[in-house]
């Protein structure tokens, strides 16, 4: 993926060069998100295939997280974005990702090879796409009230691993999340390295 990108600092810094001409480009609501990229949230990037195709999952400054996250806001896409694919010669769509007010990556759904011109981006048709409610609502009958109250509809999504499914409860630092199953099982989920762990701990205590 982004085979112009040179050396691991290089690929960061066209990263966030990429997200900071679209943030420039986006309506005047989406200010924030532009806020955050220039003071330097973004410490890195792992490339993932899951939740979604060809994501760019940004690992966030833990100092910065506190100082924009809101905990009760709704997980969305920012659809509608069109970036100039020099090497396709025509428009990709990207999408970025928003989770408790926070840019947590973007994705280019439909290509994995991409080589975008910053002074060619599209942001007339921008859109809105609030994600996680439904899979939520699935399951609910999971849960306690009390558990209900404390969960976030919006933070909850069906992740696939290794041939199993887990959902989505929390999030961790650097990419890592709580996840649980359809027995009720609770288990800590690392990307580096890739370990499921099983907790022995009440749902109420994680959220």
């Amino acid at each position: 993926m982004f085979n112009f990108f040179k050396g691991k600092a290089a690929k960061l810094e066209r990263h966030v060069a990429l997200i900071k001409a679209v943030c420039r480009l986006l309506p005047i609501q989406f200010n924030y998100l532009g806020e955050q990229v220039n003071d330097g949230i973004i410490n890195g990037v792992r490339l993932l295939e899951k939740p979604f195709p060809n994501y760019k999952k940004f690992i966030l400054d833990t100092s910065l997280i506190k100082r924009y996250e809101d905990e009760k806001g709704r997980s969305f896409f920012v659809k509608g974005i069109l970036v100039y694919d020099l090497k396709s010669q025509t428009f990709v769509e990207i999408y970025l990702v928003i989770g408790f007010g926070i840019l947590m990556g973007y994705s280019t759904s439909t290509v994995s090879d991409f080589d975008p011109d910053f002074n060619q981006i599209n942001t007339a048709s921008v859109y809105t796409q609030y994600f996680g409610e439904n899979e939520f609502n699935k399951l609910r009958g999971l849960f306690t009230p009390d558990e209900i109250k404390l969960i976030n509809p919006a933070n909850f999504y069906l992740v696939e691993l290794h041939s199993k499914n887990y959902y989505h409860i929390k999030d961790l630092e650097n990419g890592d999340f709580i996840g649980i199953d359809m027995e009720k099982n609770l288990y800590k989920i690392t990307h580096d390295p890739f370990e499921v762990n099983k907790l022995d701990v009440d749902l109420l205590h994680i959220l």
